[in-house]
């Protein structure tokens, strides 16, 4: 059994609502010896709140914006890893503060895709999946006329 554990990264910005990273947990055992735990079936990963941050196997999902805690627990130990998904105006899937182009490209990558949640900011319709509608409403959320990025 571990004397400790730490996560890497022990602690995650995530860009936008919708953006995932992957985390690895480390469990640190007699004689200094480090292990990755990540796949223990011993791990236990949970959100504080999954309507900011999502957890699905060793992936950690931004679902809305705000800031919530990771639960990271090997039996009797456990650490926290602190999670923040910056505000977002509807439809600036990258965070940078405009709709254009660039957001548009984010859907079309997951278009006819489901999506992470019922808080996927790319799911502008709220019907489970991104596809050419969540395409249309973001296209009609633009800053700038066209779509275009400046």
């Amino acid at each position: 059994m571990p004397t400790a554990l730490s996560v890497d990264p022990f602690s995650l910005t995530l860009r936008f609502i919708g953006d995932s990273l992957p985390f690895t947990v480390w469990g640190k055992f007699a004689a200094g010896l480090q292990t990755d735990v990540t796949q223990s079936s011993y791990l236990i990963v949970t959100s504080e709140n999954p309507r900011v941050a999502a957890v699905q196997n060793d992936i950690i999902s931004a679902a809305g914006s705000g800031q919530t805690n990771i639960d990271v627990t090997y039996r009797s130990i456990t650490v926290k890893v602190p999670v923040t998904v910056p505000s977002a105006i509807r439809g600036d899937l990258n965070g940078d503060g405009i709709v254009d182009q660039s957001d548009l490209n984010i859907i079309l990558a997951a278009l006819n895709t489901a999506a992470n949640g019922p808080n996927d900011a790319r799911d502008l319709n709220h019907d489970g999946k991104i596809n050419e509608l969540d395409a249309h409403i973001l296209r009609s959320l633009c800053t700038h006329p066209g779509c275009a990025s400046q």
